[in-house]
């Protein structure tokens, strides 16, 4: 169990951690501290997608502790992205230094950033020259080599970061291997103030782990943990780390047809909550049988078949 003075921050997920899921799970579980959207971005002709901004719209978020995380690559980029956030009412922002996919660190953002610590250092004197509220960054240790990691975190230093949150793998890993946890050690005799890990904490298993590792740390940030687990934080926060089933299967039904209500069609539907369960099986015995029954659903009848099976694991 972590102590329960530290914070759960949730990590963004694109596709999976939208507003639907954040509202629905602020409702049923209240452990996380912070929630943090989806990246927002420019394209490439200088506007951003309705998707992405429904993110971040106030009439589509429910909860107060929100934050927008962005993505951008240079200082004016900056200005503009905070010119949004500061219209529709937000006072915190979240940086990503972290994305490790080609799409993103070709066009220079994400990881791609941590090659060129004089434009995370611009972006950076941007923010804080142009917004009120707090700035955090979420980054990995480089793009193609750890190495990367120190001369970003000498220029964080020189800014008061609300939060650093560390992902210990670099950016041509994606989301392969292990996370070097000496990486993590050795970015934290760098950077002057605390930092929050992130990486492959999905059970209270793995964060005791992690503490027999590193010791303390000033937080966790969890993501696909989240998704297998929706109890998680609850578990390491109060190390209670018994299932409620009758939680779990109220948080399902009005996340169900939350996304029935957004969402068109059976088929787009269907779609959306097979993605969902990917994850959320982990939660059930016998999980691999449990997606399985609910990936060859093909209607919502059967859907509902396979549903009540997975819960009846439990009773």
């Amino acid at each position: 169990m972590i102590d329960s003075n530290f914070k759960i921050y949730q990590a963004p997920l694109q596709g999976l951690t939208d507003f639907t899921f954040r509202n629905v799970h602020h409702k049923y579980f209240n452990h996380i501290d912070e929630y943090f959207t989806p990246y927002l971005v420019f394209e490439n002709d200088g506007s951003i997608k309705k998707s992405r901004l429904n993110e971040v719209v106030p009439e589509n978020n429910t909860i107060n502790n929100l934050t927008p995380q962005v993505l951008v690559k240079d200082a004016a980029e900056t200005v503009r992205m905070l010119q949004l956030l500061t219209d529709y009412g937000y006072n915190s922002v979240n940086f990503n230094l972290g994305c490790p996919y080609p799409m993103v660190t070709k066009r220079g953002r994400g990881s791609a950033l941590l090659q060129h610590p004089e434009a995370v250092n611009s972006i950076l004197e941007a923010a804080f020259a142009h917004f009120q509220g707090t700035v955090s960054v979420k980054m990995r240790c480089g793009l193609v080599d750890f190495a990367e990691q120190t001369p970003v975190l000498e220029v964080l230093n020189q800014f008061q970061l609300s939060n650093l949150f560390l992902h210990p793998r670099i950016g041509k890993q994606l989301y392969k291997g292990t996370p070097n946890i000496e990486a993590f050690m050795q970015a934290r005799d760098i950077y002057q103030s605390e930092i929050v890990y992130n990486g492959d904490i999905n059970s209270a298993e793995d964060m005791e782990q992690l503490q027999s590792t590193i010791g303390t740390a000033s937080g966790l940030m969890i993501g696909r943990g989240l998704l297998q687990n929706p109890q998680l934080p609850e578990a390491l926060k109060e190390a209670e780390t018994n299932i409620d089933a009758d939680k779990l299967r109220s948080f399902h039904e009005e996340l169900f047809v939350s996304y029935q209500n957004r969402l068109s069609g059976d088929s787009h539907l269907l779609q959306k909550m097979r993605q969902f369960w990917e994850y959320f099986c982990m939660s059930f015995p016998n999980s691999r049988k449990v997606f399985k029954s609910i990936k060859k659903a093909n209607n919502l009848e059967q859907y509902w078949q396979a549903v009540q099976a997975a819960f009846s694991l439990f009773y």
